[in-house]
């Protein structure tokens, strides 16, 4: 793997930090810290595209093989509409979900770089896997 695509995938990195859930947090964060707030953002932050970093590299070094072991699998007609059926059911109920809509956001409770990288790392969990 050369400089080229590793400069590449840190530009990615960089790129995918502006998505809706990490521009969110980031406003709950300046909004809601009004001490130490460019360390805790830039912790933040920084926590964020490291970790979508290193999964462009795991991605870009395992790829190969996920393509090879898997693709017998998404070839096959039967699995190809179970995922179809999966999805509509998955979209469809998605209109009858109610959500409990609350005008007051819970304040955390500790904004310590600690608890600060960690809702980075539950951020990037849920924006990569869910």
């Amino acid at each position: 793997m050369g400089t080229d695509i590793l400069i590449y995938l840190g530009g990615l990195a960089l790129l995918d930090t502006l998505s809706p859930t990490i521009i969110g947090v980031t406003l709950f964060l300046i909004l809601t810290d009004n001490k130490n707030l460019t360390s805790r953002l830039l912790t933040y932050l920084s926590t964020v595209v490291l970790l979508y970093f290193s999964l462009g590299i795991i991605m870009m070094i395992g790829l190969n093989y996920i393509i090879e072991a898997y693709s017998n699998i998404f070839q096959n007609r039967i699995f190809s509409w179970v995922i179809f059926i999966l999805g509509v059911i998955l979209f469809t109920a998605s209109f009858f979900i109610s959500e409990n809509k609350k005008d007051n956001i819970p304040k955390p409770k500790s904004q310590s770089i600690f608890s600060i990288i960690f809702i980075g790392v539950t951020t990037f969990i849920m924006a990569v896997f869910v």
